[in-house]
């Protein structure tokens, strides 16, 4: 985070009537073409009724009381479905007269359950650097790295993020996506409700006459 200043989300609505929720409370309906924008204060589980695109914006070096590591650049955040259980990513490294980026992460989300199989380049990355997101099954580490290319994976689909900071100059981007489509079934649950592990809810379908489960491995 920029000294003084906040990264900031918006949300951008593809359909009418979108309703964006963070943390269980709805902060903006949105029609096609709207989008809502806040600054991004701490980790939490941002929905949306309808399809919508998710950006985060880093801020100027200039933008908090002085010059930081750091400056503007826009990453795509994907939804869970659209996570990899491995990656192959490159914290990229520039020189002018000494090296331009002087840190490099990697942000990490992973399930909470299995964040202990979570490893970069062979090595298991410490549980107790991860942070519980509120209200979700999932947790979060910032990850310093070295320059150049790095395998990340885990026994579960993970989110993750790249970046690189110097003075007055940075870069960020997705580590990648499934770029898996779906068919939404007809399901409804209400109120909307997070899952963990061993948790249990009642689901009611329509439509259709046979209604099958996958995976059948914990699924009844």
């Amino acid at each position: 985070v920029v000294q003084g200043a906040n990264d900031i989300i918006r949300v951008l609505a593809a359909y009418d009537n979108t309703s964006v929720v963070i943390d269980g409370k709805e902060e903006a309906r949105l029609n096609a073409g709207e989008f809502y924008e806040a600054p991004l204060l701490r980790a939490a589980l941002l929905t949306a009724s309808r399809e919508v695109l998710v950006a985060q914006y880093k801020r100027s070096s200039q933008t908090g009381s002085s010059t930081a590591l750091s400056d503007p650049f826009m990453v795509i955040v994907p939804p869970r479905k659209q996570f990899l259980t491995s990656y192959l990513c490159i914290n990229a490294q520039a020189f002018d007269t000494d090296m331009i980026y002087m840190e490099q992460y990697c942000t990490i989300i992973c399930p909470t359950d299995y964040i202990r199989t979570v490893k970069i380049d062979g090595t298991g990355v410490p549980e107790t650097i991860f942070r519980e997101v509120p209200k979700t099954c999932y947790s979060y580490a910032w990850v310093p790295v070295s320059d150049g290319s790095h395998n990340i994976e885990a026994e579960k689909p993970i989110g993750l993020y790249i970046y690189g900071y110097g003075f007055a100059d940075s870069y960020g981007y997705v580590g990648g996506m499934a770029y898996t489509t779906f068919e939404e079934p007809a399901i409804m649950v209400s109120p909307d409700t997070v899952l963990c592990i061993g948790d249990s809810v009642q689901l009611h379908a329509s439509g259709g006459s046979t209604f099958l489960w996958s995976p059948d491995t914990g699924l009844s």
